[in-house]
């Protein structure tokens, strides 16, 4: 957790945000007349340099202890938004679970942060201010969950981009330290996952911390420094499939004053058959933990939540088009008709908002088929 002077790679960039919850600019600040009331109402956050979020920044917002007494002190600035941050992230882990890497983290505080200037990044603000309490709600587990894969099987494709020289900065297989000649091979992994039949995927990225190949750099300017950056990017990811590319590099051959030698042809950091590229689903499943999971979708109905107070699931087989849903109150009163044209990821969803309380049946039919289900009202 850094303030937002650093690449936003491997570290969270925060800036900062005023008492209007805006970025920390001059005017947004403490309004006392002390001289450090008007320092920090004239302070300004930075902008650029891959701010990822922002967090408050201003002495009308921020108290820390004092040492050496019992007193507390004024704080400000990007040193008191980053480490709002680092809380926010150490309560992810506590209410979730050590298992979390760096990039999961990263990525589920950005994409709950409360957008200030753009709906998507920007360089004043990045995803918004950071948010605790939505943060959060999409940890509950199980119905939330953070499931992690690893790339180790799967098929590749190879692209040679170009011969390219390169310096070991480390001993790789029978090759020591020194400046080589290698082939640059971008390679794109395929893998398959599988994920509950009730969940929906809510997000997904790469997790370079824990990958061992390199991430691309622009080809032919000078000499490429071995080991690079580990790392890799996420071509799409979805429910079933994944597909993530890595950078590799085969040397063939060592120079020596200004010629080139033949060596045994090695991978770095390894050979492509050996890669291990991780990756994270973040996914929502309202019936885990509930016996949806032994569901049989071909045959049955699942209302959820159950009871309920807005908007129902219902969770029913795809067959089930132009298929007529019918709601009764408890003394047999239709209250709604709607014809299902289509079912998509074998879920519907009805708005129960205006229901009085109670308890309600839904009736499905086509054909001959039909499906009765309870639910209640609250």
């Amino acid at each position: 957790m850094y303030p937002a002077c650093f690449t936003a790679d491997r570290v969270i960039n925060v800036g900062g945000s005023g008492t209007d919850g805006e970025r920390k600019v001059n005017g947004n600040g403490n309004s006392g007349m002390s001289v450090e009331d008007i320092d920090d109402n004239a302070s300004q956050s930075m902008t650029h340099f891959g701010v990822d979020v922002i967090a408050p920044a201003t002495t009308a917002l921020v108290l820390t202890t004092e040492a050496g007494t019992n007193d507390y002190h004024e704080f400000n600035g990007t040193s008191a938004s980053a480490p709002h941050v680092a809380g926010l992230a150490a309560l992810m882990q506590s209410f979730y679970g050590d298992e979390l890497a760096p990039e999961d983290i990263e990525r589920i505080l950005e994409n709950n942060a409360t957008d200030v200037n753009d709906p998507f990044h920007d360089p004043e603000t990045g995803y918004g201010r950071i948010d605790v309490e939505a943060t959060l709600q999409q940890l509950i587990w199980p119905q939330f969950q953070v499931i992690h894969f690893s790339g180790a099987t799967g098929t590749y494709d190879d692209e040679l981009l170009a011969l390219q020289d390169v310096t070991l900065n480390e001993y790789f297989g029978t090759l020591g330290l020194g400046n080589y000649l290698a082939e640059a091979h971008d390679i794109t992994y395929s893998f398959s996952h599988v994920i509950p039949e009730t969940a929906e995927l809510i997000d997904s990225w790469v997790r370079n911390s824990t990958s061992n190949g390199f991430v691309a750099g622009i080809i032919g300017s000078g000499h490429y420094d071995l080991p690079a950056l580990n790392g890799s990017v996420k071509i799409f990811i979805d429910e079933a499939n994944a597909e993530i590319k890595t950078r590799l590099f085969k040397v063939t051959h060592q120079q020596f004053f200004g010629t080139y030698v033949d060596v045994i042809d090695t991978w770095v950091p390894m050979d492509p058959s050996e890669i291990i590229l991780n990756y994270s689903l973040h996914i929502h499943d309202p019936f885990a933990g509930t016996e949806i999971a032994g569901l049989n979708l071909d045959t049955e109905i699942a209302l959820f939540p159950n009871p309920v107070n807005e908007s129902l699931n219902l969770y029913l087989f795809e067959g089930l088009s132009s298929s007529l849903l019918e709601v009764y109150s408890l003394d047999g009163k239709l209250i709604e008709i709607i014809t299902l044209e289509s079912v998509t990821n074998n879920r519907i969803t009805l708005d129960v908002n205006n229901y009085l309380p109670g308890i309600y049946f839904v009736h499905i039919s086509n054909n001959g088929i039909s499906f009765t289900a309870t639910f209640i009202k609250l």
